[in-house]
């Protein structure tokens, strides 16, 4: 039974409630606890709810309810409600029960959870405790008094018990696209003006005008030398990359224009590389962008991945004739040969056609990935235009200002996210003009917000450029100040505090608001800050405390405190200037911000609104009061003015391993011979979907060199033998010491029976040799036989010795691991990144899931190498995930920490208890991956399969 209410479960109740419908979890009692106080504060008051109960024996039910949860301590009347079960010891057994007395349908009393009917289904009341494995209800089950049970009881639904692994309340919510939400699901300041656009138009001009402005104000970092943004737009035929110029064009021109060829024809009508200038409709004068105009994408045919590389660079000049038979070259007329900042492209547009997103072709949403592989080599940020908007929803068709209200825009948003794997906020919703005579006012707004969020990407960009200057990466003589506290800056001040630090953000002016409740609520007790102040005239600086700003309405003592200038007039000019009277260190008062010493500086008090361009702050400023100056003044510091683009105060933490955090970063249960017997059980008891008729599933091994691939199998076999065994060669030799395909067999240490898992284990990835593409895709495929040897000037064909030409589900890869060495993630060839990530695709187009391991954790952090089961409370090993995760492009939760058995003689208790823990989450991930494939039989996308005996 899977362990979340995916979209099997959610399919089966819509068609039970009718129509179509989102579901939002609102309460989780592993998360927020299992008190009536939790579910009350997350699910009063919003509507429709669905109440699923997971319990320990793998039966899956609840009920389901039209009416609001609000605490009345009366019965609720509800005609629609109905009771559930989906599961029945883990088998689908999908049954719905109806309510039969409407006005006992839910009992709706403060001090209870979810309760149905006159306690046919009473889950608890006040609180219950999780007791190491599940959290025992103290409801009770009285099936059939308000509701028709249809030959059901106790035991068909709930197997006679209340013993459940979690509660989930789900909102139920329509996605029809008439049915506008309340509040809009993608916020911005400007886009909120909706409001007002009802009653007062001069508002909406405003905007309009405001957001021309700015666009029209545009310019690339100065001390770049960068004149023009350059935005490179790709897509699907017919989606609509020429028709974006045109729109922006014609917003600036007064009128529509249709300079671009565009329209609807089969194959693309852009022949060639165009890069558009946008101009001032008054003055003809270019603006500071350009929107660069490929042929589009097809299935066979359109912009492949080497000529990507070339328009990437910079290389192709302006109206650059695309021919497929004459491959690019030097030689190519116009190539620009050594292409400088400003001939690249700084971000990508892909444009995709919001109304068949569910239809775009395999090989399409394939070719993207292959140059999106090209764009991220490059750190080129990329977004997607999601076109003909008003195709996808009515209410929007009618008025594009509801288009962040409507819940349809949105799913196809959150569809469209995870086709490219890219975040929700890179999703841009437009309608272009297409058949229009006049321009529209909304549209204008809508096209320029997009365009105004790619400008913003485009100069992140150059940002992330200027910082390979600093860091000496990349040779340029133009040096700007950073908008971000990033490497650099961090270094500075750990030199200057000490230690090893880490900087994570607490508290951001632009995005909590620059208020003193804000600033304070987000930062009071939680241990050294540093904030940093960015000034309308670049200048970075601010102040370190090591004591708690905690709203004491006093000054603090902190001898350890220091003011600080990052950079002077965008250049780094890095200097410190500590406390010289330490018990006025910091002036920590409620309604205020930030404050250093006696009126050294207040950064603000209650609130600053942004002027468009600035906070302009309300504090003040008398530097050398509490610090030493060491010759530096206000003007020196913050050019006499607190005018900033923003304030950031970031917590300090210690990464030195022999300090362990307070909380686990990854909670798991306390680990104790209990915690190992049950995971052995888990694991020992372990089946794949039963349905599917899947005897194993199969795990592949791929990583680095020494990693130790070949060592976790022979760890877990060793667990489950009960002494330490080498079956699977293992070392550290230069190249890889597994030369052939090995499916490794787990077996119970007492009776020898296999285990209902495999360990498929492979050649190590090396630089230049090892597991290649063509080799993955029929590993994946499940074609390769247990000990076929690699040999790679024998290329894998049917007539390879053992090759299964027709394999079935159980022969196919159910998830797979990276293997890599915690100890050396900063210095992994990039050759060796490049090679996984082009075998994740492989496994991506597949739908396989994928996990790494990072081994060799008692290298990372002392601490954990004395004891294994500090890992999850180390920072170093935090990070390393954390990075890790960046590297892989993968969740953090799929990043997994482990400790093989090298050198040791002798089972560690703790040792078993991670790996044990970490194998438990991979069969997890292979049975996501079994149940997704159950989705694709039921939705008839696949056949039922013929599975091998």
């Amino acid at each position: 039974m899977p362990t979340q209410f995916r979209q099997r479960e959610q399919n089966q109740l819509t068609k039970w409630i009718g129509g179509r419908k989102k579901y939002t979890l609102l309460y989780k009692a592993s998360r927020d606890g299992c008190t009536h106080t939790a579910f009350r504060n997350t699910c009063n008051n919003k509507g429709p709810t669905l109440t699923v109960l997971c319990s320990t024996d793998n039966f899956m039910y609840g009920g389901y309810t039209s009416a609001s949860w609000k605490s009345s301590g009366n019965y609720q009347n509800d005609g629609a409600a109905f009771l559930f079960r989906l599961y029945q010891n883990g088998n689908w057994k999908p049954v719905r029960m109806p309510v039969m007395n409407a006005q006992n349908a839910i009992y709706d009393h403060p001090s209870y959870g979810p309760t149905f009917g006159a306690h046919d289904l009473h889950t608890f009341s006040n609180t219950i405790t999780f007791d190491g494995r599940c959290f025992p209800l103290n409801g009770s089950a009285s099936f059939g008094v308000s509701y028709t049970m249809n030959g059901e009881n106790y035991n068909s639904i709930a197997n006679g018990h209340l013993r459940v692994k979690d509660i989930r309340v789900y909102l139920v919510e329509d996605l029809a696209g008439d049915t506008p939400l309340d509040g809009s699901w993608r916020k911005t300041a400007k886009w909120n003006l909706r409001k007002v656009r009802r009653t007062n138009f001069s508002n909406w001009g405003n905007l309009l005008n405001e957001l021309k402005e700015k666009v029209e104000k545009y310019k690339p970092l100065k001390d770049l030398k960068v004149p023009q943004a350059r935005i490179l737009l790709v897509g699907q035929v017919g989606a609509g990359k020429s028709s974006f110029f045109n729109t922006i064009n014609s917003i600036f021109r007064g009128y529509i224009t249709s300079q671009a060829c565009s329209g609807n024809a089969e194959h693309s009508l852009t022949t060639m590389y165009r890069m558009y200038q946008i101009r001032n409709g008054q003055t003809g004068t270019p603006m500071n962008f350009r929107l660069h105009d490929t042929r589009g994408l097809e299935a066979d045919q359109g912009i492949d991945s080497h000529e990507m590389n070339y328009l990437l660079d910079g290389n192709l000049p302006d109206r650059h004739q695309f021919n497929p038979s004459v491959p690019i070259s030097g030689d190519t007329p116009g190539f620009a040969v050594s292409p400088s900042l400003s001939d690249k492209i700084h971000c990508v547009i892909f444009v995709l056609d919001g109304s068949i997103v569910d239809v775009i072709p395999e090989k399409v949403i394939e070719r993207m990935k292959n140059l999106q592989l090209r764009m991220n080599q490059r750190g080129i940020p990329q977004v997607v235009l999601l076109t003909k908007i008003d195709k996808v929803c009515e209410a929007v068709a009618e008025d594009i200002s509801q288009v962040f209200y409507s819940p349809v825009i949105k799913e196809t948003v959150d569809r469209v996210s995870q086709i490219m794997g890219l975040p929700r906020s890179h999703i841009l919703p437009i309608k272009n003009y297409e058949s229009e005579m006049e321009l529209i006012e909304n549209l204008n707004i809508l096209a320029l917000l997009t365009l105004q969020q790619v400008l913003h990407f485009a100069n992140d960009y150059m940002y992330n450029y200027l910082d390979q200057i600093e860091e000496g990466k990349i040779d340029n003589n133009a040096i700007n100040m950073t908008i971000q506290f990033k490497k650099k800056e961090q270094n500075q001040l750990t030199k200057w505090i000490g230690g090893r630090k880490k900087y994570t953000l607490l508290y951001k002016a632009s995005r909590d608001g620059c208020t003193s409740t804000a600033f304070h609520n987000t930062c009071n007790n939680k241990g050294p800050t540093v904030t940093v102040l960015y000034n309308a005239d670049n200048f970075m600086y601010g102040g370190y405390t090591a004591v708690n700003w905690k709203s004491a309405n006093a000054h603090q003592n902190d001898g350890s405190a220091f003011l600080f200038r990052f950079y002077q007039n965008g250049n780094w000019k890095p200097v410190r200037m500590p406390v010289m009277n330490a018990q006025h260190a910091i002036y920590d008062h409620a309604t205020y911000g930030p404050s250093f010493g006696a009126n050294d500086i207040i950064s603000f008090s209650n609130t600053v609104n942004f002027d468009g361009t600035n906070f302009p702050l309300n504090g003040s400023a008398n530097f050398g009061v509490s610090y030493t100056m060491n010759g530096e003044n206000y003007n020196s510091i913050a050019n006499g003015h607190l005018k900033v683009k923003d304030i950031e105060v970031y917590l300090v933490e210690d990464l030195g391993g022999g300090t362990p955090l307070d909380e686990p970063w990854r909670k798991t249960a306390k680990w104790n011979p209990k915690l190992l017997n049950e995971l052995k059980e888990r694991v020992e008891k372990y089946k794949p979907l039963k349905d599917l008729k899947v005897p194993q599933a199969r795990i592949l091994l791929v990583g680095q060199v020494g990693a130790g691939k070949s060592s976790f199998f022979n760890t877990i076999n060793s667990i489950f033998r009960g002494y330490i065994t080498s079956q699977a060669c293992s070392g550290n030799a230069e190249h890889s010491l597994t030369t052939m395909y090995r499916m490794y067999q787990i077996r119970n240490g007492q009776s020898g029976t296999p285990m209902n898992f495999r360990l498929h284990d492979t050649r190590g990835l090396e630089a230049d040799q090892g597991i290649d593409s063509h080799e993955m895709n029929y590993l994946l495929d499940g074609n390769l036989p247990d000990r076929h040897q690699f040999n790679p000037s024998v290329p894998i064909s049917g007539d390879t010795p053992g090759f299964i030409s027709s394999p079935s589900l159980s022969d196919k890869i159910h998830c797979v691991i990276f293997v890599l060495d915690g100890s050396i993630v900063d210095v992994i060839p990039e050759k060796v990144i490049e090679r996984m990530k082009n075998l994740q695709l492989r496994m991506n187009q597949r739908g396989i899931p994928q996990v790494v391991l990072l081994t060799k954790i008692d290298k990372v952090c002392e601490a954990t190498a004395e004891d294994i089961s500090q890992v999850f409370y180390s920072p170093v090993i935090q990070e390393t995930v954390d990075r890790v995760s960046q590297i892989m492009g993968l969740p953090r939760s799929h990043i997994l920490p482990i400790k093989n058995y090298e050198s040791e003689m002798e089972l560690n208790e703790n040792v078993n208890i991670l790996a044990l823990l970490t194998l438990q989450q991979v069969l997890h991930f292979a049975d996501d991956y079994m149940y997704n494939y159950l989705d694709q039989i039921e939705e008839g996308k696949v056949r039922q399969l013929h599975i091998r005996e």
